[in-house]
């Protein structure tokens, strides 16, 4: 799959137009002032293309530990679902590689997302 919808190049424009998207968001660009956003992309790019079943690895005790301490609450992992969605939509037209990113992403809810925090 990975190769089928053009490998580190597409990722990578996928990564950077969502980081693009979500700055947009006011949760989001507030919370971005303090990140260095080259480490995030780079975390965002292992884990799209692991998710797309490409050449790298996101799973580890350390991966875990970096989105346990960057809990979302729900209202902005929507938001951030809904960018994510458009992005796809405009780099991989629509074909059920949407579909196969979304449902992983969905699936890691509980690790992504803190319910307790409505406010954010």
């Amino acid at each position: 799959m990975y190769k089928r919808v053009g490998g580190a190049a597409t990722v990578k424009r996928i990564v950077a137009e969502y980081h693009e998207g979500l700055s947009g968001v006011p949760y989001f660009s507030s919370r971005f002032e303090n990140t260095d956003m080259e480490e995030l992309a780079d975390r965002h790019r292992r884990f799209l293309t692991w998710v797309l079943d490409g050449p790298a690895a996101f799973d580890s005790a350390e991966d875990r530990r970096r989105v346990a301490e960057r809990r979302l609450p729900p209202e902005a992992f929507d938001g951030a679902m809904s960018v994510l969605r458009s992005v796809l939509d405009r780099h991989l037209g629509g074909s059920a590689d949407i579909e196969h990113v979304m449902r992983a992403v969905q699936r890691r809810e509980p690790l992504i997302v803190n319910p307790d925090d409505e406010d954010g």
